[in-house]
């Protein structure tokens, strides 16, 4: 019997937030946006799935109602320069591609990618040079306590 892989397109800061949710432990359920964050979240922390990052909307967006063909409609007003979700999120998936220096023709577990996790704890106040401080500071203690989560998973004996 043949093993079953999940395969994955997900947009690298995507799976940055799900690492800081697995790190706070939190039981996420179906969101009032319907998209897929949540069933995503609760499958990428196994052996048998994938991971292709790409920048553009994802698996994650699928059902979304703010997805309309294929462009975000929806907002944010955490910074002053952006208010286009869909341009910020360009914007941040490419910053942090290029920061940690991702191959996006690769396929990553969620243990290969510790790495780059690391790298992305190393350098979180360049990638959100722009959002709250203190809430870069919560994001990283979450992020470290997610890769420990996922070191003990998947890589203690």
């Amino acid at each position: 019997m043949s093993q079953r892989t999940n395969h994955y397109n997900l947009r690298v800061h995507h799976v940055c937030d799900m690492v800081r949710d697995f790190g706070q432990e939190l039981t996420l359920g179906t969101h009032p946006y319907g998209h897929s964050y949540s069933k995503i979240f609760h499958r990428i922390f196994t052996k048998d799935s994938q991971i292709r990052f790409i920048i553009e909307n994802d698996d994650v967006c699928q059902n979304c109602c703010k997805l309309i063909k294929n462009q975000c409609i929806d907002s944010i007003h955490h910074r002053k320069d952006f208010f286009s979700k869909q341009e910020f999120n360009n914007y941040l998936d490419q910053r942090i591609i290029d920061i940690l220096e991702i191959d996006i023709m690769k396929e990553y577990s969620i243990q290969e990618f510790i790495p780059y996790l690391e790298t992305y704890c190393e350098n979180i106040n360049t990638i959100y040079h722009g959002n709250e401080e203190e809430n870069t500071k919560k994001r990283l203690q979450n992020v470290l306590r997610g890769i420990n989560r996922i070191k003990t998973l998947f890589l203690q004996p």
